[in-house]
């Protein structure tokens, strides 16, 4: 109820990967020098498989978007500054007017993430690497597996 803005939240739920905890627990067992400990790792990995194949266990994350958006006033006389012949004060009056956006969004992230703060929900604002991740589960949903995909978050970094 504190927002002056709107906010969007995303929801993202898939089915647990739980191949890394059993690999895990099998390190374990190759570890384990006691028997009885070494047959109870055993049963619980295979009671772990069995559960899994039989309940679908989802893993759901939530997502906060916080939109921004230039006023109408600002943003008038767009096309005619692009196609007018550049100067270097246009070229800082550009660049004062993005820290100025830049500044405002950051503003909105850090209200939001404050608020959820107190509610005692753990919030992690998104780099670009996570974002190019999170598009590509999104638009891929059948793959479990993302390929190296920091080449593509470099240069989606490079051209921001």
């Amino acid at each position: 109820n504190s927002l002056d803005f709107t906010v969007q939240i995303c929801l993202e739920s898939r089915r647990l990967d739980i191949r890394p905890y059993l690999g895990l627990l099998e390190g374990q067992l190759k570890e384990q020098t006691n028997d009885l400990i070494k047959l109870q790792t055993r049963e619980y990995i295979e009671f772990i498989k069995n559960f899994t194949e039989t309940v679908n266990i989802m893993t759901k994350t939530f997502f906060i978007v916080v939109p921004y958006e230039v006023t109408a006033l600002e943003s008038s006389g767009l096309l005619s500054r692009l196609f007018k012949s550049r100067s270097n004060t246009q070229d800082e009056e550009n660049l004062r007017q993005f820290q100025e956006h830049k500044t405002q969004i950051e503003q909105r992230a850090a209200v939001v993430e404050q608020g959820l703060s107190r509610l005692g929900i753990r919030v992690a604002q998104l780099g670009t690497e996570e974002l190019v991740e999170l598009f590509y589960k999104a638009f891929n949903p059948g793959e479990n597996e993302v390929p190296n995909l920091a080449g593509v978050a470099e240069k989606a970094t490079v051209k921001n």
